[in-house]
C-alpha cells in the first residue's frame, strides 16, 4: 500500500511517465479522427501521445512584463521536465517564460525527427512544435512586446531554426522590418542545428 501511494505521488508519477514516453516509440503525428472513436483515449494516447502545448511559468517578481520569453525543449522530455527546466531559467533571468513543449515520441523517433528537421525533409508536412512556436512568437509581436527571446535546447534548436526559416519565407517579399529584427533574440544551448537561417532575416 505504501509503495502504491508513493507511485501515485505527482513527482514520482511524472518521472515514470517521462521514462515510459522516452523508451516506448509513438507515431509522430496527430491521430486520425476514427482512432479515438474506435479505440478510446488511452489506446490513442499510447499510439500517438499528446500534441505540442504551451505552459506559462510565472516569475515571482517579473519586472519585465513588456518582454516575452519562450523556451523550446529537446529530445526525451515530457512536459513536467520541460517545466522544471523553464523554472530554472526563470530563476536565472527573473522573467516569466512560456514553455512550448516539444513532446517526445521516444528517443529513437526524436532522433529521426532531428535528422528530418535538420535536412528539412518534412517541410511539406505540418510539424506541430514548429507551428506552435511560430504562433507564439507572432502573438508576442502582435501584443506589442518590446523584446521576444527565443530559447532552444537540443532538438529545440532545430525547431527554432526552422521557425526562423519560416518567418523569413513568410516575409520574403516584404521590406525588412528593422524594428522587429531588433525585438527578436535567439539563444541556443546544446545546439544541434547545423546552421541558423539568419541571413535571410537580415536582408
Amino acid at each position: 500500500m505504501c509503495m502504491v501511494k508513493t507511485l501515485l505521488e505527482p513527482g514520482v508519477r511524472d518521472g515514470l511517465l517521462c521514462v515510459f514516453e522516452t523508451l516506448v516509440p509513438a507515431v509522430p503525428c496527430d491521430p486520425p479522427n476514427w482512432c479515438r472513436q474506435y479505440f478510446g483515449d488511452f489506446i490513442t494516447w499510447l499510439l500517438f501521445r499528446e500534441g505540442s502545448t504551451t505552459k506559462l511559468v510565472q516569475a515571482e517578481d517579473d519586472r519585465h512584463p513588456d518582454e516575452a520569453w519562450i523556451y523550446v525543449n529537446g529530445v526525451g522530455t515530457g512536459m513536467p521536465i520541460a517545466v522544471e527546466n523553464a523554472k530554472r531559467l526563470v530563476e536565472l533571468f527573473g522573467r516569466s517564460i512560456t514553455v512550448v513543449h516539444n513532446p517526445t515520441d521516444s528517443f529513437i523517433v526524436d532522433l529521426l525527427e532531428c535528422v528530418a528537421g535538420k535536412l528539412k525533409l518534412m517541410w511539406w508536412w505540418k510539424v506541430e512544435p514548429v507551428g506552435v512556436v511560430l504562433r507564439t512568437v507572432e502573438q508576442a509581436f502582435d501584443q506589442g512586446k518590446t523584446k521576444v527571446v527565443l530559447i532552444g535546447h537540443s532538438q529545440g534548436t532545430i525547431i527554432v531554426n526552422n521557425v526562423l526559416d519560416r518567418i523569413a519565407r513568410k516575409h520574403i517579399n516584404s521590406p525588412p522590418d528593422l524594428k522587429a529584427q531588433k525585438k527578436l533574440e535567439v539563444y541556443l544551448f546544446a545546439d544541434c542545428a547545423h546552421h541558423i537561417d539568419t541571413a535571410s532575416l537580415e536582408q
